[in-house]
């Protein structure tokens, strides 16, 4: 999903820009919290396994990292990732495809969660 870029203000595609801006950033920041953590989950150790697999470690690692949280187990160390500018080329038309069925998918949640 993406935001929706200079909507006039009290609009529903204003309301859900700010909704997901505000769930995007609590995601990545978890998403780094983690990464902090488990060096398993970096970019540079990606996780070689079929995704379902994948989302068993990452399961894995949120509930060890809870359970640090609550006996006040303090982080190793903090990693950040940089940003990473992705180049999007020529799409094709399954891109192109995909693209409009999620901008589709985007005005329905807005019509139905934000009017």
């Amino acid at each position: 999903m993406t935001p929706k870029l200079n909507q006039p203000p009290g609009s529903p595609s204003a309301a859900y820009t700010d909704s997901h801006v505000r769930a995007r950033c609590s995601v990545e920041r978890t998403i780094g919290i983690l990464k902090g953590r488990w060096r398993c989950l970096r970019k540079e150790r990606a996780l070689h396994y079929l995704p379902e697999f994948a989302a068993l470690i990452v399961n894995a690692t949120c509930v060890l990292h809870n359970i640090a949280k609550q006996y006040n187990i303090a982080d190793d160390e903090i990693y950040r990732e940089e940003d990473i500018n992705e180049d999007i080329g020529a799409e094709d038309n399954a891109l192109a495809n995909m693209r409009a069925r999620g901008h589709a998918t985007r005005e329905a949640i807005i019509e139905r969660y934000f009017t």
